[in-house]
Formats: C-alpha cells, structure tokens, sequence
C-alpha cells in the first residue's frame, strides 16, 4: 500500500497531518510545533 502525508499549517505555529490512501483518510492528527513532528507522527503512527 502506498500512502500520502498532508501536512498543513492550521495556524500560527500549529500543524496538522493526514495519512491518505486513494483518497480516503486512515488517520491523522493535529496541534503539532512543527512539521517535523508531523513526519515522525504521520511515519508511526505513535503520537502520545
């Protein structure tokens, strides 16, 4: 399976991430400092 990350700028300073495979979403998560830590999340899909 092939995904995508989406990553964007919610707003000042705050990321979001989606992981999608043909179109559909499968998880994502929001509120991150930096895109970075949207990487390393959306990659693991481990964010405590």
């Amino acid at each position: 399976m092939i995904v995508r990350f989406h990553i964007d700028l919610m707003e000042q300073g705050q990321y979001e991430y989606r992981v999608t495979h043909e179109g559909e979403d499968l998880y994502g998560d929001a509120g991150f400092a930096g895109r970075a830590n949207c990487r390393s999340c959306a990659a693991n899909n481990d964010c405590d």
